[in-house]
């Protein structure tokens, strides 16, 4: 879980705190995080959910994944997270974890999808990208 929240933290533009016990550091996570050299790539905006997210229920409906685009100084960034099974309770006023095994969900994801990037891209860009994957350290 601490996975999920750090990578939606840093996608999201947020603070991320280490609350760990000392001597208890997860120090293959927080290498996710930062750079070999210890530096970040800062998110510039507050994280967005991309367009084709707007309208569908990330926690509920079954069938969507919750990407989240942001923009650093080098680069497009979009979170792709599964939220099945996990809501806000309107009753209860708290976060609800309905199922902790949610199934396999799959979507697509494009480089549109980070709204900015068109704008912040060099005249020549076609569009292509490069599609990086932490969970499994994999580029595609």
């Amino acid at each position: 879980m601490a996975e999920y929240h750090g990578a939606a933290r840093a996608v999201g533009g947020c603070a991320i705190y280490v609350s760990d016990k000392p001597g208890q550091h997860d120090f293959n996570l927080l290498k996710k995080l930062v750079l070999p050299d210890g530096s970040i790539l800062r998110a510039k905006l507050p994280g967005r959910p991309t367009r084709d997210c707007l309208f569908s229920d990330p926690a509920r409906d079954g069938i969507s994944l919750l990407k989240i685009w942001n923009l650093n100084d080098f680069n497009g960034v979009i979170g792709v997270f599964n939220c099945q099974g996990a809501g806000w309770c309107k009753v209860g006023k708290k976060n609800l974890i309905h199922d902790c095994q949610p199934g396999t969900i799959t979507g697509i994801v494009r480089a549109i999808d980070v709204n900015y990037l068109p704008r912040i891209a060099h005249d020549g860009w076609t569009g292509d990208a490069i599609l990086y994957s932490h969970l499994h350290s994999k580029l595609f």
